[in-house]
């Protein structure tokens, strides 16, 4: 559990206490709080994308899908 803790506490530091501002030419808008979701970009972003996309498909009806190849 030492370890499993040790890495949860890692990517857990990575997404604590994140701000954003906006800014259009030179005017910025103030720091806001993020209080949900990962870095646009981030490998844990990906990594659970895919994650939901393979569990996704796997309750879906999308599975019967089929595709016409004209000739």
């Amino acid at each position: 559990m030492g370890a499993a803790k040790q890495e949860f506490d890692c990517i857990q530091c990575l997404y604590l206490n994140r701000e954003q501002f906006f800014k259009i030419d030179s005017v910025k808008s103030a720091q806001q709080n993020i209080e949900c979701g990962v870095p646009q970009g981030s490998i844990l972003a990906l990594t659970l994308f895919i994650l939901y996309i393979n569990d996704l498909m796997g309750h879906t009806i999308f599975l019967n899908l089929v595709f016409c190849v004209r000739h």
